[in-house]
């Protein structure tokens, strides 16, 4: 008993040093897709995310017993992003209307009466990984994307870094209990004031030719809407009954686990892209 509780200690210790390993790897992976990739290797890599992040959600529906059409759920998530991305706003209507009407079709001929249940749910899973990833996607294809992606992404990660230890250090309010007990308003100032030092470092970094105020803006949106897609996917993990969404990153759990927060960052920040910077 002494050994088993020895390996199954050591193994808990060497959580953080696994963590921060992977970590470290898929920041160097990103980057450099980032940097070195074309747009259309970062689309390439934006399919790849949707199809796993609908099989984890689609993993989660089913350990929390709801239904969903899982195949149909990575097929039109992939179509949907591909039409956004080659064929722009002419074909957005044609295509979501198309997915809206196959989904409740085959929803509603399977052998059971829960054809709103599963259709509710295959669309809520496509719609919210599609369209931030899509955003994600077309705004590195934007005339200095790359830049941006540099910064919305550095962003997202120093507000969780910051919410975190300003949440553990002098956290006392609750931001959203009956969601997430652990995530305090203390931490959500510090990770907006987090984002805001991410965006301007990322900006002085790799994009110096972009305004202050942009970067500002960037790094506002990081904290502000990034917590909402962290809680989003708090609420199913919750609701399901789950602690990750998968174990797909040693140390992080899911894919979904690691982007929620981003999701949310990057399509707000593309729709400022195109409001304010698009020429």
């Amino acid at each position: 008993m002494a050994r088993r509780g020895r390996r199954f200690q050591a193994r808990r210790d060497d959580l953080p040093v696994i963590r921060i390993a992977s970590g470290v790897v898929l920041a160097a992976g990103f980057a450099a897709l980032v940097v070195f990739g074309s747009p259309l290797h970062f689309f390439v890599f934006c399919e790849i995310t949707v199809a796993v992040c609908l099989l984890e959600l689609s993993g989660m529906l089913k350990a929390g017993g709801q239904p969903d059409l899982k195949l149909t759920s990575v097929t039109a998530g992939a179509a949907i992003v591909a039409v956004i991305y080659f064929g722009g706003g002419d074909h957005i209507v044609a295509v979501t209307g198309a997915v809206l009407i196959l989904v409740i079709a085959l929803s509603l001929f399977q052998k059971d009466d829960l054809a709103y249940q599963r259709a509710s749910n295959t669309l809520y899973g496509i719609f919210y990984v599609t369209i931030p990833l899509s955003a994600l996607a077309a705004l590195r294809a934007e005339p200095g994307g790359e830049g941006y992606i540099i910064i919305i992404v550095t962003a997202n990660a120093f507000s969780d870094i910051f919410a975190f230890f300003t949440g553990k250090s002098v956290g006392k309010t609750p931001l959203a209990p009956q969601i997430s007990p652990g995530k305090t308003v203390e931490g959500f100032i510090g990770g907006l004031a987090g984002a805001m030092v991410g965006a301007v470092g990322a900006k002085l970094a790799v994009a110096p030719m972009l305004g202050m105020p942009h970067a500002l803006a960037a790094g506002a949106l990081a904290g502000f809407i990034g917590p909402i897609g962290d809680l989003a996917e708090s609420s199913i993990k919750r609701k399901m009954g789950v602690k990750d969404s998968g174990s797909a990153i040693p140390g992080h759990g899911g894919v979904l686990d690691r982007i929620d927060s981003l999701m949310f960052s990057a399509v707000s920040f593309y729709i400022y892209v195109t409001i304010f910077l698009s020429q």
